[in-house]
């Protein structure tokens, strides 16, 4: 085995970022590598295999001999370098799927956090982009351990920087977040804001207003405005333990640096009604009455509402001119929120709680949130509906059962 920075006679030239370690890795650093750690350097369908070990407080490289390395780390020669040169970041490359690190964990863990270290701050923007292209599934089959440890703890330890101060000035709270993961095990931290200042750390928090819960694929999703805190309440995805009103205005403060730009954090405007339109599909009425709630109900049907005049089909709705006055129950206070809509010449308009007139709509239809839900995205049928009392109605019940058909809703 040679030291490294001394070149060997017919040494791979993959084994070039590998020199830098030495530069690097002071006598402390070098403990990190005590036990064999292998770099499998993959380039060109050809994989280079070079064993890195700590003797005497001096680190050491050459060609792969260890029967047993205590940890593998594989990557690209390129992206070995940035690795080592600090220009990357750990986190991204392995939810990205271009660095895999495995062997005995508490190795792994102590060897990654050395890289982290060495690296800036997770930059959010770029994790937004690798986050958005892989896809759930792609993020959950990399946020293995150890990487889903350093992931979840760069990502809680970057989010105070990212609340708006001037948004939340006067704001004090606490929130507990709680990030599960495999076989029960959960990472605990609390979020405190003070008159626009956050602060997080680690462990349970005490008394705090209220605790989200959610898995560390969802966390990623959540704060990289990949993901919609509504939705994922919506599909089960997102529990929130205590004041659920103030959960969701809480994650509207945080403006995080996206692919594309700034990106305020579970904003009405990110609201995905196609997926919305999927989950209500595979949910049960039990299931969407119990998430419809809060903050929850009032952003989906505001979302729904404010869209609708683009939903309208124009061919179905072809010489049809009427007022629809709609009556969502399931506030909080008991009461409803109403909704004034009026279709004529192809077009819909749509005012949220208007003004009392005393004219009368050629229709209105009183419902609770989880069946409307069910009849505008064509998962109930209207006429079944009304027969089973979940719809009133008063005035055209033939235009009350024709509405559904009239606007289409993207299906995803």
């Amino acid at each position: 085995m040679s030291e490294i920075g001394v070149p060997q006679p017919g040494k791979s030239a993959s084994a070039g970022p590998l020199h830098q370690l030495s530069e690097v890795v002071d006598q402390p650093g070098a403990a990190v590598f005590a036990g064999t750690v292998r770099w499998e350097l993959a380039e060109a369908r050809q994989l280079t295999r070079y064993d890195a070990v700590a003797l005497d407080g001096r680190l050491v490289v050459g060609p792969a001999k260890a029967r047993s390395p205590r940890v593998r780390i594989r990557c690209t020669p390129a992206d070995a370098e940035r690795l080592i040169s600090g220009s990357a970041h750990p986190a991204t490359l392995m939810l990205a799927g271009r660095l895999t690190v495995r062997g005995d964990q508490a190795a792994a863990t102590e060897l990654l956090d050395w890289l982290r270290g060495r690296s800036a701050d997770l930059d959010m923007a770029e994790l937004a982009r690798v986050i958005g292209s892989a896809g759930p599934r792609d993020v959950r089959a990399r946020l293995i351990e150890p990487a889903r440890a350093l992931v979840v703890a760069e990502v809680m330890r970057l989010l105070p920087h990212y609340l708006d101060a001037g948004a939340a000035a006067g704001l004090r709270a606490t929130v507990g977040w709680e990030v599960t993961g495999p076989a029960g095990r959960a990472e605990r931290f609390g979020l405190t804001i003070d008159d626009g200042v956050a602060t997080v750390r680690a462990g349970q928090p005490e008394a705090p207003r209220v605790t989200l819960r959610l898995s560390a694929v969802d966390l990623l999703g959540m704060v990289t405005g990949n993901g919609d805190p509504a939705i994922m309440v919506l599909g089960g995805e997102l529990e929130l333990l205590g004041d659920a009103s103030f959960a969701l205005r809480l994650i509207r403060l945080f403006r995080v640096p996206g692919a594309a730009g700034p990106v305020q954090l579970g904003g009405p405007d990110q609201v995905d009604i196609g997926a919305v339109v999927r989950l209500v599909g595979r949910s049960s009425e039990r299931q969407l009455r119990e998430r419809l709630s809060g903050a929850v109900r009032e952003i989906l049907l505001d979302e729904i509402f404010t869209r609708m005049p683009e939903y309208l089909d124009a061919d179905r709705s072809r010489g049809l001119a009427a007022e629809v006055r709609w009556q969502i129950t399931g506030r909080q206070d008991g009461g409803y929120d109403s909704y004034h809509s009026k279709i004529a010449g192809g077009h819909c308009v749509v005012e949220r709680n208007p003004v009392e007139t005393g004219a009368r709509p050629r229709v209105s239809i009183r419902v609770d949130p989880a069946t409307f839900l069910k009849l505008v995205t064509s998962n109930a049928n209207p006429v079944a509906a009304f027969l089973a009392g979940k719809v009133s109605v008063r005035g055209d019940l033939a235009l009350a059962t024709k509405l559904p058909a009239i606007f289409r809703l993207p299906k995803g």
